[in-house]
């Protein structure tokens, strides 16, 4: 932990919602729809939700969190209703289909984005709930720009599509699943309480800008609780046990334990060998108890204790490598330290461990863990690593950070909040219920993973039962022995315990074209020779089929989008997970894969140079080129259709004319356009916005 660092309805829609739903007798009343049978309902409404401003459409008879059914949607600013929506309201793209879960009424919301659920519905990317019909629809966003601008000086792309991740869908009274391509056969998988969540998910790996289960193939976000230091005479010591995990788990409904070892501090590992003793019984137990451990190299200056760290993960990753449950944390929080330096030191650590494990490795990043945005610019190349982002609520408020995270994200990093606190960041202070239901908000729509600090009885405001008493070992559950972090943190993680996926008894497995087709499928992509199409992403080679998309793209779309975040080969004698495509070792051009078809839907597709939406009649727009190298790729991308709208915008406020100022183009500053990466955008102090506004073209 660091220890110093530095709805109310409008006019208008009132009146709208009124005429709807007022006593008038000449005001026909909205039919009941008919019960679900399996196919299309005969009518066809929208929910309305004035505390967010938002309709969705629905063939329900009622709307879930305080929806009111409607025969139109009101006038919401420039918002509409629409059956999908492939951008988030802040413009960043996501191919993903959500979902707003409403245990109570057994029902679902399919939204189009990762956005707050209205009343108490939560985000999920599936719905446990068969026989439902479900609401769809969201709020659609579009963009502009301009054709003239900033260009890219290092020509990276954004890939934060979440190509690899995969969904489950309501159709009718059943659950179909859809493909990430990572191998695994559809179905479900056999969940239960007592054997965890590792016995459900499997292992943790990235895929994308999120984690997802070795088993299931579908994005994981599991939360729990960090142990203190587990430097000797510190207090902290005492929960490295069976019963301090135990508890954890059973009681506060921990799905994953942080296990930190101490180094250089007095007391710890360096002079003190039983520190290892006791890290070692804390991960035997939470693997015991079926849940995640992370093995954490406590350190803010691990990179000046390489040789230690070296051995030590040696050891770990020999001994635990092998396990499901263990995730590696190599660098805890970095002090000021450029990235560079951490990346250097990084990637020996993680030379090390995959001599031994293949499993998820997590990295710190600069300024104690908050600017993981640094590492957009040049991550590490090992394809199983997540980045490290910790908070203290009190201090670190979500609209001051979450920009950080974003970056990442945006540049298809998964990030795993390792610890975060209620209060200040030097553990005391008052704790805010206000910016950590914030932060939850933000990790849930993101599916981050978390981690709380911390399982202690020192007298400061971040450990839970830090009341100024010595901890009864008896008292787990006891509130009267927690501080208010601790209460919220035993509240907020029991409550999250109600609605985790895999305390429900199953879990929907997305299949793969690789497994289900046995190695062929009469509905892979193929070009003007017969020949198969497959993309390499970050997680391994897989076959472009449609039949096993998550996001239902047809062959163009797949084409287009492993152009944009991959690599495209033909008739790759290798597949699967892990694994890297071939044809020879000759990729497919742009310009060929023109010819990108289905065999199941015949035809051949078009390219198209997309500037994103017209904002002049000489700026922006979409239209047909004869090859990729036609398309000026600082300010357009090659597409396969046009009207995409997941084209990064960078907004440098308004254009102004400086003749002395020899950085802007043609002698303006300012400006919107289109950049490459939302990273590129920040580290050149621009702002990612979904439109461009009128003053800045």
């Amino acid at each position: 932990m660091r220890k110093l660092l530095p709805c109310f309805m409008s006019l208008v829609t009132a009146l709208y919602v009124s005429l709807i739903f007022s006593c008038n007798r000449d005001i026909e009343p909205i039919p009941e729809p008919e019960p679900n049978t399996g196919e299309q309902d005969k009518y066809e409404y929208i929910c309305v939700y004035d505390a967010i401003q938002q309709c969705f459409n629905t063939n329900v008879a009622n709307c879930p969190g305080g929806g009111v059914l409607s025969g139109f949607c009101p006038p919401f600013g420039n918002a509409g209703v629409s059956s999908t929506s492939p951008n988030s309201p802040s413009g960043e793209p996501d191919n993903n289909n959500y979902y707003c879960v409403y245990n109570e009424n057994k029902q679902c919301i399919v939204v189009g984005y990762q956005t707050d659920c209205p009343g108490d519905g939560f985000l999920s990317l599936s719905c446990p709930f068969r026989n439902t019909s479900s609401a769809s629809g969201g709020k659609s966003s579009g963009g502009k720009s301009s054709s003239d601008g900033k260009s890219s000086s290092d020509g990276k792309s954004s890939a934060n599509a979440n190509n690899n991740n995969s969904s489950s869908s309501l159709a009718g009274n059943s659950v179909s699943s859809s493909s990430n391509g990572n191998g695994n056969s559809g179905g479900t998988q056999k969940c239960s309480e007592s054997a965890g969540p590792v016995a459900c998910y499997g292992k943790l790996k990235a895929s994308g800008n999120k984690l997802i289960g070795s088993k299931t193939n579908s994005p994981v976000q599991v939360r729990g609780v960090s142990l203190f230091w587990s430097n000797t005479g510190w207090g902290g010591d005492r929960f490295f046990t069976a019963t301090a995990v135990n508890a954890m788990v059973d009681d506060w409904k921990a799905e994953v334990i942080r296990v930190p070892i101490g180094y250089s501090e007095n007391g710890g590992y360096k002079t003190d060998p039983s520190n290892l003793t006791r890290v070692k019984t804390a991960i035997d137990a939470a693997i015991a108890k079926g849940v995640y451990v992370i093995i954490d190299w406590h350190s803010h200056s691990a990179h000046s204790e390489t040789a230690a760290a070296n051995l030590f993960f040696s050891e770990m990753a020999n001994a635990y490598g092998s396990k499901d449950n263990v995730i590696f944390e190599i660098y805890n929080e970095p002090l000021n330290i450029e990235w560079s330096t951490i990346k250097n030191y990084a990637n020996t650590i993680i030379s090390t461990i995959r001599q031994y494990s293949d499993n998820l490795i997590l990295v710190g990043t600069p300024n104690w863990d908050q600017k993981v945005n640094d590492a957009a610019s040049s991550p590490i190349s090992d394809s199983n690593i997540a980045y490290v982002f910790h908070f203290y609520a009190a201090e670190h408020t979500r609209t001051y950070f979450e920009s950080n995270v974003n970056a990442a994200l945006s540049a298809n990093l998964p990030v795993f909040v390792t610890e975060y606190g209620t209060v200040m960041a030097d553990g005391d202070g008052t704790h805010s219920t206000a910016n950590t239901d914030a932060w939850h908000t933000y990790m849930d729509n993101k599916m981050i993973s978390s981690c709380a600090w911390s399982v202690n009885d020192k007298e400061e405001a971040a450990a839970f039962f830090g009341t100024g008493s010595t901890f009864n070992m008896k008292d787990w559950t006891n509130q009267n022995s927690m501080t208010p972090s601790g209460k919220y943190i035993f509240n907020k993680l029991r409550t999250y315990a109600n609605s985790a996926p895999w305390r429900k008894g199953s879990v929907v497995v997305t299949p793969s074209s690789s497994s289900a087709s046995g190695g062929g499928s009469n509905t892979r992509c193929k070009d003007d020779y017969g020949r198969d199409y497959f993309c390499q992403w970050g997680t391994g080679c897989f076959a472009a089929d449609p039949a096993y998309d998550p996001d239902g793209y047809t062959c163009p779309q797949i084409i287009d989008n492993c152009i944009l975040n991959g690599t495209l080969f033909v008739n790759s004698s290798v597949e699967g997970e892990g694994k890297r495509c071939n044809n020879g070792s000759n990729t497919v051009s742009s310009s060929s894969a023109t010819t990108a078809k289905s065999s199941s839907s015949g035809g051949s597709s078009k390219l198209y140079c997309d500037f994103g939406y017209p904002t002049t009649a000489s700026e922006g727009g979409c239209s047909e080129i004869e090859n990729a190298n036609e398309c000026d790729n600082d300010y357009g991308r090659v597409v396969t259709s046009c009207g995409r709208t997941d084209l990064i915008y960078c907004n440098w406020g308004p254009r102004y004319y400086d003749p002395y100022l020899e950085d802007c183009g043609e002698s303006y500053c300012g400006g919107c356009y289109i950049v490459p990466s939302s990273a590129q955008c920040t580290r050149d102090s621009g702002k990612v916005v979904s439109i461009c506004p009128e003053n800045t073209l």
